[in-house]
């Protein structure tokens, strides 16, 4: 799920003032969240989530195998 400075946005699209900060995920929640026996209800979003300059981007055109090497790096 992409993380917008815009809170209850269900299709977020980035303009100035509300841009993307970062990605959620299951696995963020299972690694951050269930596994350490925390409350969600306890737990901000800004807390577990892959912040934007951590995120890597890849095209349409990129394959498979290219995208799992970029995720080892």
């Amino acid at each position: 799920m992409a993380v917008t400075t815009k809170k209850h946005e269900e299709q977020p699209s980035p303009t100035p003032r509300h841009r993307f900060v970062g990605i959620i995920t299951e696995r963020d929640y299972l690694k951050k969240i269930v596994i350490r026996d925390l409350s969600s209800k306890d737990v901000l979003v800004s807390q577990i989530m892959t912040p934007r300059r951590a995120l890597r981007a890849v095209s349409l055109d990129h394959s498979l195998y290219e995208c799992l090497d970029i995720f080892e790096k």
